[in-house]
């Protein structure tokens, strides 16, 4: 009521426009209250002053339910959308159902926002988001929210159904950045995006608690109840991906692993490996010298053919391998300058080869 008195109208008509964009609907009055459906046509300018990165075609007329009185306006919209993110990258989100709750104030011309989404992107079939925008008339736009994804696919099923099984977040942003922490059973960590230009993603397991032939079955069985820890650091550069990398640094009682690779074709894993003092390798393989292997460098390149290199203290290995053919096209092995080479998966080579020497080598390794 206003002004302590009570109206109503079985027909009204509301249009508007508004430094969002304009109204159209049609309904009746109850109680001072209007009850309205129609459409709601967003301002491209409120996308340019807030510097939303969204789907403008996508967005810019929506069917809703209104309710309005003199203190502010109620919008309910419920929609579906394809590709949200209005962003130059691969990524994206797809809204397969969407609920939205708008209440704009007449007081402080401030747009609170609630929303409920369903979707799906590159990475997941599913994901569900809870989400609140707040666009401020004086502090300008702010969202926070969380979001889960039950089940991630594009990646391998030691990834997404071990390492990132039930993975959640809680999010919080603005026009310039996005901040979220992370956490699935095994692991946590935060993404930040910059700008909606650049981002770091730090994930990180939650102590020494991954089972690692949960992660590879390739593994000798004596290795099989140990456990790993991790720590990852990845730089995504939307507008050039070919920037983007990740470093990787995994702990065990048997190996610690250095990793850092691209994340575009052709792969390029360069890796360096360590022996730690009180690694299980020394007692179940007490015949072999780890001192003289405790530290090993290569580079695995991951194309048509598999290549890799490995370089330690007088030792080193080529391999080039065809996963196609499933055969070993070159191999060569070098021990304090005696060399030995295969190639086409038959034949083997010696060269610069001294016995005497070989022999001092070997015995230097086992």
């Amino acid at each position: 009521p206003y002004r302590s008195y009570s109206y109503s109208a079985k027909k009204v008509k509301v249009k508007s426009t508004t430094s969002f964009g304009t109204i159209d609907f049609d309904g009746e009055i109850k109680e001072s209250m209007i009850y309205a459906k129609g459409y709601i046509n967003l301002s491209k300018e409120l996308f340019k002053r807030y510097n939303l990165p969204l789907n403008y075609l996508g967005l810019k007329s929506l069917k809703g339910k209104l309710r309005l009185n003199h203190y502010g306006v109620w919008l309910d919209i419920d929609h579906s959308l394809k590709k949200l993110l209005k962003i130059d990258s691969a990524f994206n989100l797809d809204i397969v159902n969407s609920r939205h709750r708008l209440y704009y104030d007449y007081g402080d011309n401030n747009l609170t926002i609630d929303s409920e989404i369903e979707g799906k992107m590159p990475y997941a079939d599913r994901f569900k988001i809870k989400n609140r925008v707040i666009v401020d008339n004086k502090i300008g736009f702010r969202y926070l929210g969380e979001i889960e994804i039950p089940k991630l696919k594009a990646l391998p099923k030691e990834i997404s159904n071990y390492l990132l099984e039930d993975l959640k977040a809680k999010f919080k942003g603005d026009s310039k950045n996005f901040n979220s922490i992370l956490n699935s059973k095994l692991l946590e960590g935060k993404f930040r995006i910059i700008d909606y230009k650049r981002a770091v993603l730090t994930l990180n397991s939650r102590g020494n608690n991954i089972e690692l032939d949960r992660l590879t079955s390739a593994i000798p069985s004596k290795f099989k109840n140990s456990r790993v820890s991790f720590n990852s650091k990845t730089f995504l550069d939307f507008k050039d991906f070919k920037k983007s990398n990740t470093k990787i640094n995994l702990i065990s009682n048997i190996f610690n692993i250095d990793l850092n690779t691209n994340l575009l074709k052709p792969f390029k894993i360069n890796f360096k490996t360590r022996v730690p003092y009180n690694s299980i390798v020394y007692n179940l393989y007490k015949d072999i010298k780890f001192s003289s292997i405790s530290e090993l460098r290569g580079e695995l390149s991951l194309s048509n053919s598999y290549i890799l290199t490995i370089k330690g203290k007088g030792v080193e290995l080529f391999l080039e391998y065809n996963p196609k053919e499933n055969i070993v096209k070159r191999a060569t092995l070098s021990l304090d300058g005696n060399r030995f080479s295969m190639g086409n998966g038959t034949e083997l080579k010696v060269s610069s080869l001294d016995i005497e020497e070989l022999l001092k080598s070997i015995k230097k390794y086992y």
